[in-house]
């Protein structure tokens, strides 16, 4: 089950025992904030890798602290189920985008475990 449609689900849940279930599945599965920065990384070049881990950084820090304004502004205008469902819209949205820019992998050399130490 994608991360989208657990999100609805989340949005549509009928009791609180539901509620908390999904949220854990969710909270189980949602590595991808976490994997996103290195990848970033290894996708730039080595000059850059700091210059790019600072506005991938930027994004999670950000939406952590508007986090909560919006979704006080969303609930008002729809009440809580409609935070979950504008979740699940804009990851399903951003994720098109993010498949395409993300699957440009370069190669990288391949090095021994040995070797990296020095």
């Amino acid at each position: 089950m994608s991360a989208e449609t657990m999100w609805w689900h989340r949005g549509l849940a009928p009791s609180f025992g539901l509620l908390a279930l999904v949220t854990c599945v969710i909270g189980l599965f949602s590595v991808d904030g976490q994997r996103l920065v290195p990848f970033a990384a290894e996708l730039a070049e080595p000059a850059h890798h700091g210059r790019v881990v600072s506005h991938m950084m930027t994004g999670p820090l950000g939406g952590i602290l508007l986090s909560r304004a919006v979704a006080c502004f969303v609930s008002e205008l729809g009440g809580w189920h409609a935070l979950y469902y504008v979740g699940a819209v804009l990851m399903a949205v951003l994720a098109v985008p993010l498949h395409v820019m993300l699957s440009l992998k370069r190669e990288r050399p391949c090095i021994p475990y040995r070797r990296l130490g020095g």
